[in-house]
């Protein structure tokens, strides 16, 4: 296997709170008549085009898988598996509902004044009433029944001790992350925009990638 022999390519796009939000393209798929992975890069040299028959070569990627995945915060250098999910074009309108619904409990009047108990003003716990409350979706890729949960949370700021209202993140793998009311809003157009864009950004990507790889780099 040379250096350039890669899996995957990544792009971190941020951290809010305790999830991380990156961009993967993969650049290996199942070949459909063998059931083995291949590089999604084919390469050919054309017999028609003016450089194909120069002995110019010609390449293309046909099947790659892109996605936004939304992954638990950890060490980067730490080799632990950690609890993740992956969004795709298919998931857009799904991912959208959710991130509505969510948002919706933080805007209603009648929700966000009965969500949490307080002592002393500040949020220790979530009501009885809405213990149970979620917002769910299945995606399209990755393992089967793979879903994302989102459900409201107390934030804990173990510094100052103070609790803040937030939400909590899940998948069929386990927690990935929690964050603050003010975190998820951002959260929640990041990915929205990253999805609506994911075609485009996924070629400028790829296009730096096949750049570094004719540079060299």
């Amino acid at each position: 296997m040379s250096k350039l022999d890669i899996d995957s390519i990544y792009r971190d796009i941020g951290i809010f709170g305790t999830i991380r939000v990156k961009h993967r393209i993969c650049l290996y798929s199942k070949d459909t008549k063998t059931s083995k992975n291949k590089p999604a890069r084919d390469i050919f040299v054309s017999t028609k085009s003016n450089g194909g028959v120069a002995g110019y070569a010609s390449f293309s990627y046909r099947s790659n898988k892109d996605m936004i995945v939304l992954e638990a915060l950890g060490d980067k250098d730490s080799l632990k598996i950690r609890n993740s999910t992956y969004l795709t074009y298919e998931d857009l309108a799904e991912c959208k509902r959710i991130l509505k619904e969510a948002l919706s409990w933080f805007k209603d009047p009648v929700i966000k004044n009965e969500l949490f108990e307080y002592d002393q003003g500040k949020p220790y716990k979530i009501s009885d009433k809405y213990s149970e409350l979620h917002s769910i979706m299945y995606t399209k890729f990755g393992m089967k029944n793979a879903f994302i949960a989102i459900q409201p949370a107390i934030i804990n700021d173990f510094k100052s001790s103070t609790g803040y209202p937030g939400i909590v993140i899940k998948s069929i793998t386990g927690v990935i992350g929690c964050c603050t009311i003010t975190e998820f809003r951002s959260l929640a157009d990041i990915l929205v925009t990253n999805l609506t864009n994911l075609y485009q950004l996924s070629l400028d990507l790829l296009n730096n990638h096949m750049l570094c790889e004719l540079l060299g780099g």
